[in-house]
């Protein structure tokens, strides 16, 4: 039984998942606000749908001499849980300058998902091993991305 999903008595749950492509197609946003529905059956049956995304990758590049890639994949395996998501985290360390041009990094650190950088403003800066800046909502900037531009990429 899935977690979450109590049968009432005299009741069956059925329980379907039902995986979604993220970001390729717009109601994979609409099953990520809603990703349970319920309906009653015939014969006392209960249907419990459940929409995953089929998020492929989520990748956490940094370079070392920058302190803050901790601090980010915290923010991003919490924000992970709380929306049920079971996608591992793939850290990626850059050590070279050479690393960081064939990689696109433009500092540390750098998330992507599905080979998009949550970040696309801040992608566009030049490779470097260097720690990465993000622009708040407010103007100001931080070492780590903000939640809400973490949550909207996660949508």
């Amino acid at each position: 039984m899935e977690r979450g999903v109590v049968a009432p008595p005299g009741k069956r749950v059925v329980v379907l998942t039902v995986a979604v492509p993220a970001f390729r197609d717009s109601r994979a946003r609409l099953f990520a606000r809603h990703p349970r529905r319920e309906r009653t059956l015939r014969n006392n049956q209960r249907l419990v749908v459940r929409f995953v995304s089929m998020m492929e990758r989520i990748e956490l590049f940094y370079w070392e001499g920058c302190p803050s890639h901790p601090e980010a994949k915290e923010l991003l395996e919490q924000l992970l849980a709380e929306r049920g998501m079971e996608v591992e985290v793939e850290l990626r360390e850059v050590r070279t300058q050479q690393e960081a041009e064939v990689l696109r990094f433009p500092g540390s650190p750098t998330i992507r998902i599905d080979d998009r950088d949550i970040d696309p403003a801040g992608a566009a800066t030049p490779p470097a091993l260097t720690c990465r800046i993000y622009r708040l909502p407010d103007g100001r900037v931080s070492p780590i991305p903000s939640r809400e531009q973490l949550e909207e990429a996660l949508r």
